[in-house]
């Protein structure tokens, strides 16, 4: 079986399935780090990742997750007319954080 020539089932065919056209991507950054480059696995990172990380073009942590959104929004508007998004963290590993971290840093606000 084939899926969009592809021999596997990609999140892309998926998502093109489910919402009937393609969803764009949004990558953004928690700020975490990995523990394959702070010394609790490893050093230096791994075969996956460039120096950035795996989230190459993920929006600057210093940003909110709102605003990195809207960042990454405006971006890929720029170079195509898009209607759908799907945000997702993406450099290094983003849920590598204590659990009071990742809900308090990563949290939208509610107004």
């Amino acid at each position: 079986m084939k899926w969009e020539e592809k021999p596997y089932h990609s999140l892309d065919y998926e998502m093109k399935q489910r919402f009937g056209e393609k969803v764009y991507r949004l990558a953004l950054n928690g700020g975490m780090t990995c523990p394959n480059r702070d010394g609790t696995i490893g050093r230096g990172g791994c075969i996956f990742c460039s120096s950035g990380g795996s989230g190459e073009f993920a929006a600057r942590a210093s940003l909110s997750v709102t605003e990195q959104i809207a960042v990454q929004k405006q971006m890929i508007r720029q170079k195509r007319p898009v209607r759908k998004f799907i945000a997702y963290f993406q450099a290094y590993t983003n849920t590598y954080a204590p659990v009071p971290v990742s809900y308090t840093h990563l949290t939208l606000p509610t107004t």
